[in-house]
């Protein structure tokens, strides 16, 4: 589902990636794109900007009504940001729901970072398994 994600962000490139994910414009196409892969994948999407600030998620109400924080897991940053790394899994909570969140960079073609991508996963780990071997 990440590279369904990362594919079709890419193919919504209409200019410099680093600029256009601060765009109004492109951000309701991007919205609009993870709101329709959510949906086919039943599955929760978030998308941060570079400094880690949430700019889509496919279920802003948490976001929204302050219930969640529009900051992207500090941990997870550092880890994408700073070590450059390609994905980083962690375990998060809300309230007292537990779940795991892989976090990964979305890359243009050119090879730069221009975004976050995190997909939480609130179901079992044979699940998440089978997720993760699809990379």
């Amino acid at each position: 589902m990440q590279k369904e994600v990362k594919n079709s962000l890419n193919e919504l490139a209409i200019f410099d990636d680093v600029v256009k994910i601060y765009d109004a414009e492109y951000i309701n196409k991007i919205r609009q794109t993870i709101e329709k892969i959510s949906e086919i994948h039943a599955a929760d999407i978030n998308l941060y900007d570079l400094e880690g600030n949430l700019k889509v998620s496919s279920l802003p109400l948490p976001y929204n009504k302050g219930v969640v924080s529009t900051k992207m897991n500090p941990l997870a940053y550092y880890h994408l940001n700073k070590l450059k790394e390609i994905q980083f899994f962690t375990e998060e909570n809300i309230g007292k729901l537990n779940f795991v969140s892989n976090y990964v960079p979305v890359i243009d073609d050119s090879g730069r970072e221009y975004a976050y991508l995190s997909i939480p996963y609130f179901t079992s780990e044979s699940e998440l398994k089978k997720e993760i071997s699809n990379f």
